[in-house]
């Protein structure tokens, strides 16, 4: 494949992160909880219904690198952000906390994914990757790894951003009427790890 023919794709990525990203900071949508994520989604979904069939066959090259490459390796390189000294703050305790939660997330995801609701596995792995680790990201991001449809990933990824802005009013709520509780499970890193939820 000619480099060339990631261009246009490439650029209309481009052109929408940098959209998301400019209308992500807006003041209003941050204090509603709709970052940046949640607009490219939606933005993508409005070009990928409207002007995208007409120009699917010149970009889609470097849609589907955009997708299974660029996204994989932003995933990788925002979780280098963390450093030794951040998880030395979560503690031991923490970060075995973190792992119990993201196996067992994903494991009930499967099973009750498969044996209760009858879903096929490749649904059942997005559903529990998404569930248990950072939402629409994870979604997108374990597409290329299970085989998944993008059908399946279509119908994942906007329920991840549609519930990111309802978790931004619901957790603090909670974090304010259980002071107590969250203050002896270390109340700072439970709302860090929300805001990582929408990374």
């Amino acid at each position: 494949m000619s480099h060339f023919r990631l261009l246009p794709g490439l650029a209309l990525s481009a052109a929408i992160a940098a959209a998301a990203m400019v209308l992500g900071g807006s003041g209003w949508l941050q204090t509603h909880g709709i970052s940046a994520l949640t607009l490219a989604i939606v933005l993508g979904l409005l070009v990928g219904n409207s002007i995208y069939p007409r120009i699917a066959a010149a970009s889609c090259d470097g849609v589907r690198f955009s997708k299974q490459i660029l996204l994989r390796a932003g995933v990788i390189l925002y979780g280098l952000r963390l450093t030794l000294t951040d998880i030395g703050h979560v503690g031991i305790v923490g970060v075995l906390i973190d792992a119990l939660v993201i196996l067992s997330t994903f494991s009930l995801a499967c099973l009750i994914g498969t044996r209760l609701f009858g879903l096929d596995r490749k649904t059942a792995m997005l559903i529990g990757a998404g569930s248990a680790i950072c939402g629409a990201a994870a979604v997108m991001a374990t597409e290329p790894v299970v085989r998944g449809r993008a059908d399946q990933v279509t119908v994942q990824s906007p329920r991840w951003c549609c519930s990111a802005p309802s978790q931004s009013f619901s957790i603090p709520a909670l974090h304010s009427q259980c002071a107590l509780a969250v203050a002896a499970l270390g109340g700072e890193c439970l709302w860090n790890l929300r805001r990582l939820y929408d990374s």
